[in-house]
């Protein structure tokens, strides 16, 4: 049956694109969007224009984070990075650092 659904856990800036191919029969997949938290209070910057939802497309979740990722070199660590050792990451409290 192929793919029958999928979560988009930062689905933001890509909601507006979400609901015009559902709105033009194109939207094939379901998706279920979960936004990042600074997408709270401005989602008509992305295009969504009014609360939605329905078996296709459904914003269900909301993302945080209390920490940044190893990949973008900003979770914190008492040591610096070893493959960029300028940074030891952010910390969650600017006073902490």
């Amino acid at each position: 049956m192929g793919v029958t659904s999928l979560t988009d856990m930062s689905a933001g800036d890509d909601v507006g694109v979400y609901q015009y191919l559902l709105e033009h029969g194109e939207l094939k997949t379901r998706i279920y969007g979960d936004s990042l938290h600074r997408f709270v209070g401005g989602p008509g910057k992305t295009g969504v224009r009014a609360a939605f939802g329905s078996d296709m497309l459904r914003m269900c979740g909301l993302k945080g984070f209390s920490d940044g990722s190893l990949g973008s070199t900003t979770a914190f660590f008492f040591e610096p990075y070893k493959d960029s050792p300028n940074t030891r990451g952010l910390p969650l409290r600017p006073d902490v650092a």
